[in-house]
């Protein structure tokens, strides 16, 4: 099949405006179709491709030619999590729950750090059966991941089913903690509550269920009247103009890639991935303001997304902006306390300016204890080195040094701290 001619077309094409609806998404879908078979035919041997199109053939119902295009993605890149999720929920569909979780355990071997996965795990092992497996994956889960309310719920869930109320009534508030508006969890404690004979506590939680059950009726009903509709064909669309973006500029054919982006953004303009690209875009031109602009947007639709608060408060510490910085990386930590770069740029950022030194060593020694890297290493040297702890930085910049050979950065500066001594 030959690239789809993204370049000279259209868009939208003559006439878009006198269609029907209808008609409008019958055109998008073999648009998008077309666009992901493209990608693939051109770039056979990329797995981004594979997986662009497998997720394509899914949304359209195409389970086998998605499970085909996951396969080929995984022997070009085993270490495709994503191609791994597609294939266990296809798995999880067909009642494959055993397979569910064997394709899962497969995505966490090859890439242990990766969320919710031992979640997804859980529920293809309750449903198979086995709980007390189920209940080890999502402690593990817990363990890596504390900030999980959704672990916390499936814990409940767990304990729950062997009538463990006591142990199930603390998991479902722990994930109320972290998810305030949780329904499932809401009715759970309600079921517990009544099992323990908590009235007050029964009563409370009923009320709060029966609010959020109304509010979930009406979103699913909302859900269901839009589910074919135009807005959401536009925005699905996009996901796959993105892919076609990344692979164009990685093949240096900026102009096709530049098509496709537009494209993206002509559909759905605040795109979450469209944004950071298009900061990332804007940082590459030196217009640090207004790749800001851009992640400062993105803070305030998804204050979770912990990549673009790290990417945002480098930019903050480029531009001098430095107490927005610290605000941004302290808030990265409170969301996601097991993401190291965070502490590491927070101590990085105290000894720039050369205060909260003791402080600053905390934070290093805790980005080392997340992850022992040469970048979280050589910060924490420069750490121990501000409080007076120069056996200590040498040995932290030995590690470094060790742990990328070939940088010379920390070379240099362990052959300057050994020579000092």
């Amino acid at each position: 099949m030959d690239p789809v001619p993204v370049v000279e077309a259209k868009w939208p094409p003559e006439g878009w405006e006198q269609k029907g609806d209808e008609e409008k998404i019958e055109f998008l879908k073999k648009e998008e179709l077309s666009q992901a078979e493209a990608l693939a035919a051109e770039f056979g041997r990329s797995d981004d491709a594979l997986v662009a199109l497998g997720n394509v053939y899914r949304k359209y119902g195409n389970s086998i030619q998605a499970l085909a295009c996951w396969e080929k993605a995984l022997a070009v890149n085993p270490g495709r999590v994503d191609a791994y999720d597609g294939m266990a929920m296809v798995a999880m569909e067909k009642g494959e729950h055993d397979k569910a979780a064997q394709l899962w355990a497969k995505g966490i071997s090859v890439k242990p750090d990766t969320r919710e996965f031992r979640s997804s795990m859980s529920q293809a092992l309750s449903r198979a059966g086995r709980h007390e497996d189920a209940i080890r994956a999502l402690e593990d889960e817990i363990r890596l991941f504390p900030t999980s309310g959704l672990a916390h719920y499936l814990l409940g869930q767990e304990h729950l089913l062997k009538k463990e109320y006591p142990e199930a009534k603390g998991d479902y508030e722990k994930a109320i903690a972290l998810l305030p508006n949780h329904t499932g969890s809401y009715y759970g404690l309600m079921t517990v509550c009544q099992r323990l004979k908590l009235a007050d506590e029964t009563g409370r939680y009923t009320a709060r269920f029966d609010e959020l059950k109304a509010r979930d009726t009406k979103e699913t009903q909302d859900s269901l009247r839009g589910r074919d509709d135009l807005q959401g064909m536009w925005k699905t669309t996009a996901e796959t103009y993105l892919a076609a973006e990344s692979l164009y500029r990685r093949a240096g054919d900026l102009r096709r890639a530049e098509v496709a982006l537009k494209r993206a953004e002509t559909i759905d303009p605040d795109n979450a991935r469209l944004l950071t690209r298009r900061a990332w875009n804007l940082r590459g031109q030196g217009r640090l303001a207004d790749a800001l602009t851009v992640h400062e947007k993105i803070a305030k639709t998804n204050p979770d997304d912990i990549l673009n608060l790290f990417n945002m408060a480098g930019i903050c510490i480029e531009i001098k902006q430095y107490e927005k910085a610290q605000t941004t990386l302290q808030s990265a930590i409170t969301r996601a306390p097991e993401f190291d770069g965070a502490y590491r740029e927070l101590a990085r950022l105290y000894l720039m300016q050369g205060r909260e030194n003791a402080a600053a060593r905390e934070l290093a020694a805790q980005a080392v204890k997340l992850s022992p890297t040469a970048a979280n290493y050589f910060v924490y040297s420069w750490a121990c080195e501000k409080n007076g702890d120069h056996k200590g930085a040498v040995a932290a910049l030995k590690r470094s040094s060790e742990l990328e050979p070939e940088n010379p950065m920390y070379r240099d500066k362990y052959r300057l701290a050994t020579m000092q001594d």
